[in-house]
């Protein structure tokens, strides 16, 4: 359970020492999937999906299969519901979690915060 100071709540739900589902307090959410390897697929609300390619980098899908365009060099999901997506060319990155999402360079340095 994930309640935050202004008393939205949402939840997390695992299995095995992997998340695999996230409510978001403000109503988004996400699913994750795992393979032998660690993370490989995270679907959002609004059915589009964010997968890893063979060459390691993740492309984002619509509902249909499509390709979106979207492309992220590395995605991750840690056990208190923190999403991490950080540009092909790492040089930026964001920060979903519960409270908002967090851009930053790879330096630390914010450049913007979105509250929920």
């Amino acid at each position: 359970m994930i309640t935050r100071p202004d008393g939205k709540i949402g939840s997390i739900e695992g299995e095995q020492g992997q998340v695999k589902k996230v409510d978001y307090p403000g109503g988004d959410s996400k699913q994750f999937e795992h393979d032998k390897d660690g993370l490989s697929k995270v679907t959002e609300k609004n059915g589009n999906y964010w997968q890893k390619d063979s060459d390691g980098t993740w492309k984002q899908y619509d509902p249909k299969g499509s390709a979106t365009g979207g492309k992220m060099g590395k995605i991750d999901i840690d056990e208190v519901g923190d999403l991490t997506m950080t540009s092909v060319d790492g040089k930026s990155e964001a920060i979903i979690s519960p409270n908002g999402t967090i851009y930053r360079k790879v330096d630390g340095r914010v450049t913007k915060i979105e509250r929920n």
